[in-house]
């Protein structure tokens, strides 16, 4: 019998089904994102501080963080939250405090609100080094759509995309290679879907944490 990785599994898990896992289901329906939204502003007394085309960032007034997105639009984004919400004590992930979904009728797709703490920035000098290895000229090669006949060197960026991170980072080497083969899995399932660029990392303290490794996709899950 073959037995898969941990991280093997979060990577063909369904959508639906890790939300029904790691989240829970709010006691009434809204009509769309903005309704959802509105709600939770009120509840919490909350103000936007930031978002993009699938997301919008909330902050209460203890300055907690708010993120509100739909899986629909963002499948990713639930796959890396599934691995976050079961590794709490892993310093390179948020902290979640609570995952809620309701589902909204006029869209019939399903909205998430992922309470979680508040990080800061990256500092400059951090930035420029992460972005310095990834933009580096020997990774020219390595064409994430075409992984097969580039193993030997994607193999070779992890090995030291780990040593830039572990840099900025108190993480154990268990830590680190929980969060990367998950990285690694995932990449090899959808090479298209990667964005480890350094405004997707911010600091709890002087540690690194990842925020949102992956660009948005579609999902009918």
């Amino acid at each position: 019998m073959k037995f898969l990785r941990f991280e093997d599994f979060l990577i063909i898990e369904g959508v639906t089904t890790i939300l029904s896992r790691i989240s829970q289901e709010e006691p009434y329906t809204v009509n769309d994102m903005d309704d959802y939204i509105n709600r939770l502003k009120i509840q919490y007394k909350a103000k936007t501080i930031g978002g993009g085309a699938s997301a919008e960032i909330l902050e209460t007034p203890s300055r907690e963080i708010i993120k509100v997105f739909s899986p629909n639009n963002d499948p990713a984004m639930t796959r890396f939250l599934s691995f976050a919400f079961d590794n709490l004590r892993n310093p390179l992930v948020p902290k979640i405090k609570e995952i809620r979904r309701v589902r909204a009728t006029e869209e019939d797709r399903w909205i998430c609100s992922v309470e979680m703490e508040n990080l800061r920035p990256l500092s400059n000098s951090t930035s420029k080094k992460i972005d310095e290895f990834l933009h580096n000229e020997k990774w020219k090669e390595l064409k994430m759509t075409d992984l097969k006949s580039n193993r030997k060197m994607l193999d070779q960026f992890f090995l030291e995309f780990t040593d830039t991170i572990s840099e900025f980072s108190s993480a154990s080497k268990r830590e680190m290679s929980d969060l990367i083969s998950f990285l690694k899995g995932h990449v090899e399932k959808y090479p298209e879907g990667i964005d480890f660029g350094a405004q997707n990392w911010m600091l709890r303290g002087s540690d690194i944490v990842l925020i949102d490794p992956f660009w948005p996709g579609f999902s009918k899950d």
